[in-house]
């Protein structure tokens, strides 16, 4: 009698073959999320405010993605560099690859963690007023206040949101022979790509201070040249100058010590006339 043949019935995929797939799926994934943003951003330019890093859990979902694909690279290159059967070529591929891998992420963490430099020592020209700025007439003493982290420091950079950036803060007592402010001044000033963005940019700044438990608006705004103006308190101490003009955002925080001889709706006004 003849015997029958037995089928040949594939094995169920081990859980370690499911994992290798996802791992090769995940270059895909990021690849296609990166072209949705792209052609998310030629439909409205309110979009690319996702990629200022103000709607929190879509630049989340791009950096785990991104994570998770740099960590598989250098997953298969360190794998690949101690397999004997692969080719000489292939192992200088893989050791560029995680070489590669290596310098992106610890550029990634410097640029992080770049504090600028400190406002004597560096050669930026701030397209906008600073502290010398809000006295009339010239100024005799200038002295810094305070040192330390992130004190009387200013840094640039440059993206696809926003060529030009500037994080500006300066503490310090400017004096004339007839006036005299001692306070804080805190700038972030952001050139973007075009007007939507800066209207988006400021519009989400608003939102996201008007939240603050000690928000309380200013009046007297209506005279300020700019195209958007907004003068608010932040807190006990603090007043934020909220301006834009064409595309081009300023946020400043000022912080005026009782007597001085300027207000914060004059430094919006001088900031205002200052850019653009």
């Amino acid at each position: 009698m003849a015997q029958k043949k037995k089928k040949n019935v594939n094995p169920a995929p081990t859980t370690a073959k499911k994992t290798d797939k996802i791992w090769t799926m995940l270059p895909a994934i990021f690849t296609g999320m990166l072209l949705l943003l792209f052609i998310l951003s030629t439909i409205g330019d309110g979009f690319w405010l996702t990629l200022i890093g103000l709607r929190t859990w879509v630049v989340a979902a791009l950096l785990a993605a991104l994570v998770w694909v740099f960590v598989d690279e250098l997953r298969k290159g360190l794998k690949n560099v101690n397999n004997e059967s692969l080719s000489k070529g292939q192992k200088i591929r893989d050791w560029i690859k995680i070489a590669l891998i290596v310098v992106c992420v610890v550029g990634f963490v410097v640029a992080k963690n770049a504090d600028g430099k400190p406002i004597d020592e560096s050669d930026i020209e701030p397209p906008f007023a600073t502290m010398r700025g809000f006295v009339s007439g010239e100024v005799t003493d200038y002295r810094q206040t305070m040192q330390g982290k992130g004190l009387n420091r200013v840094r640039e950079w440059s993206d696809i949101v926003s060529p030009r950036n500037i994080e500006w803060s300066e503490q310090a007592n400017v004096s004339t022979e007839s006036e005299s402010i001692n306070g804080s001044y805190r700038v972030f000033y952001h050139e973007t790509a075009s007007v939507g963005i800066a209207t988006s940019v400021a519009g989400e700044y608003y939102r996201k201070d008007s939240h603050k438990p000690d928000f309380e608006q200013y009046e007297g705004v209506g005279d300020i040249d700019a195209d958007y103006a907004n003068v608010y308190a932040v807190d006990e101490f603090n007043d934020v100058v909220l301006l834009r003009k064409g595309n081009i955002v300023v946020r400043a925080t000022v912080f005026l010590q009782d007597g001085a001889d300027v207000s914060t709706l004059d430094v919006a006004r001088i900031l205002a006339d200052s850019i653009g």
